[in-house]
């Protein structure tokens, strides 16, 4: 009796989880995934619990078996058509939410300021900054069809390096024909090489501490050395060899002052990058004290000193009047004066108290 008892309330049990699940099920709110997965994994046990008990409890009628049957397929069916429009719903927000993501991307590239092409005129200097931006922009652009991408090559091109393609009819078929001429003309190792030598190596004396002269050394430098790196050649191994050279055409006190950078740590060589480094400092602190300069210069109004003005008003005094006949012109001009004798011009002079060179006011000279 005991085990009967036992039998009926866990069938007992199992009847009300599917009461509960029907209900979850005729609710309005969405079922969840974890919602639905427990929905999925509880159906089954229920019936084969169910299975179970009626097999063991004989006594029970095969009406309440029917119902439990057919209780138990109803909800089954329901969390059937639960899960999969719960389903269906995630689907179809996927592609929307994938939707408002490339929007949003779309969105952000309108934002961002026109990239302006670079320009390449035909300079074998100029060819690899131009090849490697234009590769970046344009030619490896999967959204640009081959006649747009001809279309933005035309427009880079200036002088001699637009000749080159200037034969070929702007089409789809002559990108790869018009990108290939330009690589053929210009893609010349050997002579990019010697040219973008003689250009680092050409750098002019620098006499004095200007900062425009320091700050064009330093890109002059880093410029072609980048170039000849990207060619291939061995560039971190002519630190010294450069160093020496540049040092060479320095100012007397740039290169004072880089001898006593170097002494502090005498057991280790200074590298190239540690040079130009010491050049880009010393330009930045020039810059400094030249704004300085400029800004005091504004900020003070012009000084005229005392003795400066007290000459140009005697001069004005003796312009008026002369010192020996009143009259209104000076007295290097008077014919009164001009008839002394010169030891009588000396007496008159002094006993007027006057100066002997200016015939001036408020200053004296013996001679």
């Amino acid at each position: 009796m005991a085990e009967l008892r036992q039998l009926k309330l866990r069938r007992t049990n199992i009847k009300g989880q599917m009461t509960r699940m029907n209900n979850s099920l005729d609710g309005e709110i969405a079922a969840s995934e974890a919602q639905i997965d427990n929905i999925r994994l509880a159906a089954v046990p229920a019936g084969a619990g169910e299975e179970a008990l009626i097999t063991e409890i004989q006594r029970d009628s095969d009406a309440e078996r029917t119902v439990f049957e057919g209780s138990y397929y109803a909800v089954a069916a329901k969390a059937n058509r639960k899960i999969n429009a719960e389903a269906q719903q995630q689907i179809q927000a996927q592609p929307q939410n994938a939707n408002n993501r490339v929007s949003n991307d779309r969105s952000l590239e309108i934002k961002l300021p026109v990239l302006k092409l670079p320009e390449f005129e035909g300079e074998y200097e100029e060819w690899l900054l131009f090849k490697d931006a234009f590769t970046t922009m344009i030619h490896q652009r999967e959204g640009l069809t081959p006649i747009q991408k001809f279309q933005y090559l035309r427009s880079a091109l200036r002088g001699e390096a637009l000749i080159v393609i200037g034969g070929l009819e702007t089409s789809a078929e002559n990108y790869e024909n018009a990108w290939e001429l330009l690589t053929n003309a210009y893609e010349n190792t050997k002579l990019l090489i010697n040219t973008h030598l003689n250009h680092l190596l050409d750098f002019p004396i620098i006499t004095k501490d200007k900062p425009a002269s320091l700050k064009q050394l330093v890109v002059h430098i880093r410029t072609h050395l980048k170039a000849l790196k990207t060619l291939k050649l061995p560039v971190d191994k002519w630190d010294e060899l450069l160093i020496h050279l540049v040092k060479n055409k320095m100012d007397y006190n740039t290169k004072n002052d880089w001898e006593e950078e170097t002494n502090r740590d005498k057991a280790r060589r200074k590298t190239l990058e540690e040079f130009l480094t010491f050049l880009s400092e010393r330009c930045r602190t020039f810059e400094m004290i030249d704004k300085g300069k400029n800004r005091q210069d504004i900020s003070k109004p012009p000084v005229v000193k005392k003795q400066e003005r007290r000459v140009v008003a005697v001069a004005s005094a003796s312009a008026r009047e002369c010192i020996s006949c009143s009259e209104g012109h000076g007295v290097y001009q008077c014919p009164k004066f001009l008839k002394l004798p010169i030891s009588e011009r000396i007496n008159e002079i002094k006993s007027k108290k006057l100066c002997l060179n200016c015939f001036g006011k408020g200053h004296y000279a013996t001679a």
